[in-house]
């Protein structure tokens, strides 16, 4: 329950200005006796009154109320990571009816509210049935309009149309997005601000500062590349000669920047695309080749921190430690060794020759959840 602090905030308000409670008495159209009253909590004013009050001292009725629905950053990545912990072993209504309460006690928490889209981005397909999946997507869109109407953090409202548009895409909306987005993805203007601030670092003799900024810039380009190198390849699923040409190039950057340490769940999406591909092209042998890749990077995926730095990015541990979640992945590992399994099932894998190999491999991947399992089972 949130304590508010009305009778403290009257005094305090009232002092500042300079009143005594016979003249607030008077501009509210109450009583003295009435001031007294709230002011040594035995009563609390109208509602109706709350607004004239809130305007007689020039703040907003939160802060007469002393409410501050906000929560740190330390407090959104605690409850974020509890709940997907939660996703992971309770019902899955229960913890959607958490999350929904939560939201609705912080719906001003921009920062929560988007990390709260996250969550359920996240864990939606886990919904008993189509349709409750379909609502749950809804809500998804109608808080991050929410979030883009009422924030006045430009990074928050870009992360939350990110959200959206992603939503809109899942949902075939992508007229919507295409309208939406245009105007605002301009490649004109792709990482300016970054290389700006880049600059003035420099100009200001903050070296190490800059260095930081830049590692972030290009760790993040890094991940984007091989990301758009992904959709490439998807575009080319027919032209063999175009698709190896892009494959090639991405290999060098994977391993060029030791992707599979760096960022494994980049790099597993990577190399299962090109598995599937590849089955497209019957090429069995490049099929099994990066099926083994993508295991690898599965395994990687579940040691922790999920994210950090390596010895030519040495300077990425406070950028980090500054996301909202942290270093920590947007699932639980359970999620993630359960995503992996139903990887493996997928239907352009059935045709292939070698299915004992599949089946050792989703094997792997289920006693490596029975491992979570335990893990979770001796923390309860």
């Amino acid at each position: 329950m949130e304590i508010l602090n009305l009778a403290e905030n009257l005094i305090r308000l009232r002092r500042e200005k300079g009143i005594t409670q016979e003249e607030l008495a008077q501009f509210v159209g109450v009583t003295k006796a009435s001031i007294s009253k709230w002011e040594t909590r035995q009563t609390y004013p109208d509602i109706l009154i709350l607004p004239k009050l809130a305007s007689y001292f020039d703040v907003s009725v939160d802060e007469l109320l002393g409410y501050n629905p906000q929560l740190s950053k330390q407090q959104i990545k605690a409850y974020y990571h509890r709940m997907a912990a939660d996703f992971a072993e309770k019902p899955f209504e229960d913890v959607m009816g958490q999350s929904e309460e939560l939201v609705k006690k912080y719906y001003s928490c921009y920062p929560f509210v988007l990390q709260i889209c996250i969550l359920w981005l996240n864990h939606w397909m886990l919904a008993e049935s189509e349709a409750r999946g379909r609502e749950i997507q809804q809500k998804i869109i109608i808080l991050c309009e929410h979030i883009m109407k009422e924030c006045q953090d430009i990074n928050i409202c870009n992360d939350a149309l990110g959200v959206w548009a992603l939503i809109k895409l899942q949902t075939g909306n992508a007229e919507e997005v295409i309208q939406v987005l245009e105007e605002r993805a301009d490649p004109k203007h792709m990482n300016r601000l970054g290389t700006l601030l880049v600059q003035a670092y420099l100009m200001s003799g903050e070296v190490e500062q800059a260095e930081s900024v830049l590692q972030a810039e290009l760790y993040q380009n890094i991940q984007e590349t091989v990301s758009g190198c992904i959709t490439l390849m998807k575009i080319h699923g027919q032209n063999q000669e175009r698709f190896l040409q892009i494959l090639k190039r991405a290999d060098k950057m994977v391993e060029l920047f030791d992707l599979e340490r760096l960022n494994p769940n980049t790099a597993a999406a990577y190399q299962f695309s090109a598995a599937i591909l590849f089955c497209g092209f019957q090429k069995e042998d490049e099929v099994y080749e990066r099926l083994e890749l993508f295991m690898r990077a599965m395994k990687q995926l579940l040691k922790e921190p999920i994210l950090h730095g390596d010895l030519f990015f040495d300077c990425l541990d406070q950028w980090f430690e500054s996301l909202d979640l942290g270093a920590e992945g947007v699932r639980n590992k359970k999620l993630v060794l359960e995503s992996g399994l139903n990887m493996l099932n997928h239907p352009a894998f059935k045709s292939l020759k070698n299915q004992k190999q599949i089946e050792r491999w989703k094997q792997e991947l289920e006693g490596m959840r029975d491992v979570e399992n335990t893990k979770s089972d001796k923390n309860i």
